[in-house]
């Protein structure tokens, strides 16, 4: 019995064994990935905090009791956790955002002064139908590529990663799909958490020796797909006067890795000073004005380029 359970072993310059399925792998938590303590406990923390964040969101305008929003929140998380374990995406998951306050204020829409969605049934319907929208619009159009993990491929050689865009659209819309049904609220059905991909990718770029693989680490920091937090109700409820400043957290981390992302793209100073000051006038000024001024600094600043002048640029 001792060498019945063996964990499968990685060949260097291979991905990392999982079972397939259709274009997907599944990967089993414990078994195809082994556990990283760091990002272990960060996850059972931080990501279950966060999650907690939108209990208040759905115990006003959706006037769920406190009980019936963390369970909701608790279907919401194993959902989103299911890219990297069941699909087999190497991606941390997370929300859209920046269309939460937007989101909101479409629930939350009045007309002369009356609500639209007057009652918490129609609220949930109508999130219900975005949900659903923003599901088929995802397996249509797709969604964009990640610039941090290319970045950091080539320092893990020993690690292969398929990147598949088409098969990251169907695996994101199918949970989306589910996610609708069973938990609806648009926010939460986004493709990347990128402040917790940028801290698992740093951390994998330094070697196998710190963590052998990196759907090992994602894993982790999802607790494998199982939010513990929400279980313990005495730490839940100790947890409810701080859910706000989660909120803020992640919002602080996610600015901060999409000033990261951003700021790599511009190839010299005068494109990161347009991005820099287009980035200010977006945050000063209406969309409409922020925007006209971003097109103007670029025109004046940096002129109209072909790709192939861009891409030789320095």
């Amino acid at each position: 019995m001792s060498g019945s359970w063996r964990r499968p072993v990685r060949p260097t310059g291979q991905t990392q064994p999982g079972v397939p399925w259709g274009p997907f792998t599944l990967r089993v938590p414990l078994y195809h990935t082994c556990v990283q303590w760091p990002e272990l406990l960060q996850g059972l923390l931080v990501a279950g905090a966060t999650g907690l964040a939108l209990v208040p969101f759905l115990m006003g305008p959706f006037e769920l009791s406190f009980e019936e929003a963390v369970a909701c929140v608790f279907i919401q998380a194993v959902l989103l956790s299911s890219t990297p374990i069941l699909f087999g995406e190497p991606y941390a998951p997370g929300w859209i955002t920046p269309a939460l306050p937007l989101a909101l204020a479409f629930v939350l829409a009045q007309h002369d002064g009356v609500d639209v969605y007057a009652t918490p049934s129609e609220k949930f319907q109508i999130m219900t139908a975005v949900s659903l929208d923003f599901s088929l619009l995802v397996f249509v159009l797709g969604i964009t590529g990640n610039e941090i993990l290319r970045a950091a491929m080539p320092d893990r050689p020993d690690e292969r990663l398929d990147i598949n865009m088409n098969r990251s659209h169907m695996a994101m819309s199918i949970r989306n799909l589910l996610m609708g049904l069973l938990a609806p609220f648009f926010p939460t059905q986004g493709c990347l958490w990128t402040g917790v991909h940028v801290i698992v990718v740093q951390r994998w770029r330094e070697g196998r020796q710190v963590m052998d693989s990196l759907f090992g680490g994602i894993a982790s920091y999802y607790v494998f797909g199982i939010p513990l937090l929400y279980l313990v109700r005495p730490l839940v409820t100790g947890l409810k006067p701080m859910m706000g400043i989660a909120l803020s957290l992640t919002l602080v981390l996610t600015g901060f890795a999409c000033a990261y992302v951003a700021m790599g793209i511009p190839r010299t100073q005068i494109e990161r000073g347009v991005t820099v000051l287009t980035a200010v006038a977006l945050a000063i000024f209406s969309p409409w004005v922020g925007m006209a001024i971003g097109i103007a600094a670029v025109l004046l600043l940096v002129g109209i380029r072909s790709p192939d002048l861009s891409a030789s640029g320095s």
